[in-house]
């Protein structure tokens, strides 16, 4: 009898949790159904096609349906599950270089696919009609750009409907006639939230339906959704979910859906606060899950939507890096300034593979923000660096401030090496550290133990005296020129010939000289590999 009791008593919480959501289970089973690289910049369409065929294949329950063509005939796909009554509409991957909730989905619908007989799935399969389109905008995915091959932004075309994209995500609204809807996104920024510091990992928004902010009956629903998946994060993100800040957008997808009677919910990635491979994926797993259990069972009702408005707003946007209080010298002829260098990092997809670059984003007063790495010594000047014909590895040419190399086997070195820069050069002719034509500004990474700026601007220590005479330098190749909006062309001002006569031989000291410019003026390390002075 003791026996018995002990089964039944081992047994029975088993039978009562069947068919409810377990999400620590599921956080901690999430691996076992990663799909994904990584690095979600690999992911491209006929990967994701393919994931969704095998995802098909394992179940009669799941449906795989072409729902159209993007501007470069990809083919734009639907994935559906369950026969219940209330619908779902989800989409993600309308900014092609946001994939995180691509991964996600793929993720959600491989777990159903795999516990298909689990009563959990079966009561999802019963009450719930998910349907997911799944990269809507695979041009740029594959060209890791935000808008499509027309150069529109998706997000935007709500009205207008200019896209193929657009009136395909239009069109499911049309037929599915969806209950709710899902919006999904990455963020490209580093924001903190409210005023914690903390960086945002995920936000989270019920998008307003009119001008005046207004609450509806749909919209209400949406914000009683938001607390659930907040609830939801908070067991592991505690502290880095925020609500979405966003005025109404009525030619915005999401606002729009809102607008048109569907309780609409915006999920944004952040910044993952785990070095865990695929965190957010894993989060956006877990959200998804956790809004799919509060609609099938009911219980989204029980909500109080004043809970959303005590979700503390995103606060201000981060740098990656800050340099604060540094003394500028920006080689425009000017005189050396005092001011702060926003600097952020991002990656780009080129040739098949990903080329992590920055971009120093802005100059001046930037006390109102910060960094995730601040750098803050008034001991520093910052100048731009070499260009230089230059064989060296990066990290050597980095420790000798070159921050544009030359290859010494194209067939323009001689040239350059023999005479200073001073004409237009060919983008081809210019190589940044990563093989590509240098950014405008660009700034990758600082190591701080060398002082050293990779990108436009290098650390030097201060000088001893910089005085306000300092008037003679040539330009740093920051009057750059885009082509086809991503190549650069290196112009020097060609009246700095008049001011500042550049001799064939000789370097950058004697140029300076002919020109009048007092050697005192100068940074001591500013004389060293005088002639192809990028500055």
């Amino acid at each position: 009898m003791k026996i018995l009791f002990k089964v039944l008593f081992m047994v029975i919480p088993t039978l009562v949790n069947a068919g409810k959501l377990d999400l620590v289970r599921l956080y901690n089973e999430f691996p076992n159904y990663v799909l994904t690289p990584v690095n979600l910049m690999e992911m491209k369409h006929a990967f994701v096609v393919e994931k969704m065929k095998n995802i098909q294949g394992l179940t009669d329950q799941i449906k795989l349906q072409q729902v159209g063509k993007s501007v470069e005939g990809r083919s734009i796909n639907m994935l559906s599950f369950g026969r219940g009554e209330t619908k779902l509409l989800l989409w993600s991957q309308m900014h092609g270089d946001e994939a995180t909730a691509s991964a996600g989905l793929l993720s959600v619908f491989y777990y159903l696919a795999k516990n298909i007989d689990q009563p959990y799935v079966k009561s999802l399969n019963d009450n719930l009609s998910i349907h997911a389109i799944i990269m809507l905008n695979p041009d740029g995915s594959e060209n890791y750009q935000r808008r499509n091959m027309q150069g529109i932004d998706i997000n935007r075309d709500a009205q207008r409907l200019a896209t193929p994209e657009g009136k395909i995500l239009k069109r499911m609204h049309e037929m599915i006639q969806p209950d709710y809807a899902f919006n999904l996104h990455d963020m490209r920024g580093k924001e903190t939230v409210g005023e914690s510091g903390k960086l945002l990992t995920k936000a989270l928004m019920a998008p307003p339906y009119n001008k005046a902010n207004e609450d509806s009956q749909t919209r209400v629903r949406a914000k009683k959704l938001v607390v659930i998946i907040k609830n939801a994060l908070d067991a592991y993100i505690e502290g880095h979910v925020a609500r979405y800040k966003a005025d109404y957008m009525p030619r915005a997808f999401g606002d729009a859906f809102q607008n048109w009677g569907v309780s609409t919910v915006l999920i944004e990635s952040g910044i993952p606060n785990s070095p865990e491979p695929n965190h957010l994926t894993r989060l956006s797993f877990l959200s998804l899950f956790a809004a799919f259990d509060a609609i099938s069972e009911g219980y989204i009702m029980d909500v109080d939507p004043a809970e959303y408005e005590q979700i503390p707003l995103e606060g201000i946007q981060l740098f990656d890096m800050m340099i604060e209080n540094a003394l500028i010298y920006n080689g425009k002829n000017q005189v050396p300034f005092r001011g702060d260098i926003g600097i952020n990092i991002g990656g780009e997809w080129k040739k098949n593979k990903t080329v992590m670059t920055g971009i120093i984003e802005d100059i001046g007063d930037l006390s109102i923000t910060s960094g995730r790495t601040v750098v803050n010594d008034d001991n520093l000047i910052v100048t731009p660096g070499f260009i230089m014909v230059s064989d060296d590895s990066s990290e050597k040419a980095l420790k000798k401030g070159i921050t544009t190399q030359i290859k010494s086997n194209h067939s323009a070195a001689n040239d350059l090496a023999e005479y200073p820069i001073e004409k237009q050069i060919d983008p081809k002719m210019i190589y940044s550290l990563t093989g590509e034509p240098a950014k405008i500004l660009g700034a990758e990474f600082i190591r701080r133990g060398q002082e050293v700026v990779r990108g436009r601007f290098k650390v030097l220590p201060a000088p001893e005296s910089v005085d306000a005479g300092f008037k003679c330098s040539r330009r740093r190749p920051g009057d750059l020129h885009r082509r086809s909006g991503r190549q650069a062309v290196y112009r020097y001002a060609r009246q700095r010939r008049a001011q500042c006569r550049v001799q064939q031989s000789g370097g950058y000291r004697r140029r300076q000289k002919a020109a009048g410019c007092p050697d005192d003026l100068l940074p001591a390390a500013l004389h060293k590999h005088s002639r192809h002075r990028a500055g």
